[in-house]
């Protein structure tokens, strides 16, 4: 009868605690930067009413973490491994050239064009909705891309506006600038991003986006996709082992 109730207290206590995260407002601060230079960002992240707080810093290759719990540090460094020396030396890829493409994962793919096209058209709904669950600060965004080619680069251009327009419209920005470099590949970002959000309403929406949609032809799709690819590239192996 102890334990009876003892696991009644623990699995209300954890029911309790997942309410309290998905219901607590989140708040997430972002700013970042990639121009060429040493690329960098900085993420604060507070759970629970600020009883929690996670840092990071990065620029280049060097990071830091921050853990803080009601106020006070938390030790936390992640511990790197070293990896042993493989017994068994790995043998050096093929070059991905685009009969190989053609013939495995990209063909299948292919094939399933319509079903991609289908998760396409459902996106910027899923955008336009996690927006409107979101609470945005005035948010600074310049971008400015290039792929080399003028054509693919409007191409680009076109697809980012058609997909992201509808949720952009719905966060308040004090700077947005997108370009297009029509002559040079290049890409250039910076910006600033502060939001709050209560976890379980973005859930909710992707889970009714997933739910909604395709989810089971998709996973075929996936699953039929590693298979080309598995076949293709053991026939590749195959073909270069002989010669």
């Amino acid at each position: 009868m102890v334990l009876v109730r003892l696991s009644l207290l623990l699995l209300a206590t954890s029911a309790a605690l997942v309410g309290a995260a998905l219901v607590a407002p989140v708040r997430l601060k972002l700013r970042w930067f990639a121009d060429g230079a040493p690329s960098g960002f900085a993420l604060v992240l507070t759970l629970l009413w600020g009883l929690g707080r996670f840092r990071l810093v990065r620029l280049g290759r060097r990071r830091r973490a921050t853990v803080l719990l009601v106020g006070r540090r938390v030790a936390w460094r992640r511990r790197r491994r070293p990896t042993p020396p493989s017994r068994h030396p790995r043998r050096a890829r093929a070059p991905l050239s685009p009969g190989r493409v053609a013939g495995g994962e990209g063909a299948a793919w292919w094939r399933e064009r319509e079903l991609v096209l289908r998760w396409l058209r459902r996106l910027p709904a899923l955008l336009d909705r996690l927006a409107r669950t979101a609470r945005f600060e005035p948010v600074a965004l310049r971008l400015r891309f290039g792929l080399g080619d003028p054509a693919e680069t409007g191409i680009v251009y076109g697809a980012f506006w058609a997909l992201l327009g509808p949720a952009l419209s719905r966060i308040p920005f004090r700077d947005l600038s997108v370009e297009g470099d029509w002559l040079n590949a290049t890409f250039a970002s910076s910006g600033r991003l502060c939001v709050w959000a209560r976890p379980g309403a973005p859930l909710l929406a992707m889970a009714c986006f997933v739910l909604g949609g395709p989810w089971l032809r998709t996973l075929r799709a996936v699953r039929a996709a590693k298979k080309a690819n598995l076949q293709h590239g053991g026939k590749g192996r195959k073909a270069g082992d002989t010669e």
